[in-house]
């Protein structure tokens, strides 16, 4: 009989040293979960941050450099199919005294720059009499504009003679 007592007392200690292993891999199995959330919660902030910063040194390339007109068609559509919040405001020699915006208006004030969608055109003539046209083989000089938190949201694009 104390061999059978022996026994169901061996297997009380089993089960509740078994119950405390479970409990302690439970645990550090939760811990180790949100330790790994939080990395990569942070390494997406990153990322987001270095998508934005490469974003903006993109654009920046165009400040006072020339581009020809088949190119800044292309990065009109881009523009307005990404959704970018990037005014692209174009100046052809038909055109020179107003220009055309596209995606966002560019209003230049001493307290800043601002964009709003406004009269923005969404979509490029193909219209070759027309005033707003791009000539594929024309050269355009960009400038950059950027707001109160040196963000770029508009490039000015005028059509060299």
């Amino acid at each position: 009989m104390k061999t059978n007592n022996i026994s169901t007392a061996l297997k009380i200690i089993l089960l509740a040293v078994s119950a405390i292993v479970v409990c302690i891999a439970a645990f550090i199995g939760i811990k180790t979960t949100n330790e790994g959330k939080a990395m990569v919660n942070s390494g997406t902030t990153q990322v987001k941050a270095m998508t934005e910063s490469y974003s903006n040194i993109d654009k920046a390339s165009y400040d006072n450099q020339n581009i020809i007109g088949s190119a800044l068609v292309d990065l009109i559509q881009t523009t307005i199919a990404d959704k970018e919040t990037l005014s692209i405001w174009v100046k052809t020699n038909s055109n020179a005294t107003t220009g055309v915006y596209y995606n966002y208006t560019l209003t230049t004030a001493a307290g800043g720059n601002t964009i709003a969608v406004g009269s923005a055109l969404t979509t490029i003539t193909t219209d070759a009499t027309s005033i707003n046209y791009i000539n594929p083989n024309a050269q355009f000089t960009g400038k950059v504009y950027k707001d109160v938190n040196k963000n770029i949201i508009a490039i000015l694009f005028d059509q060299m003679d």
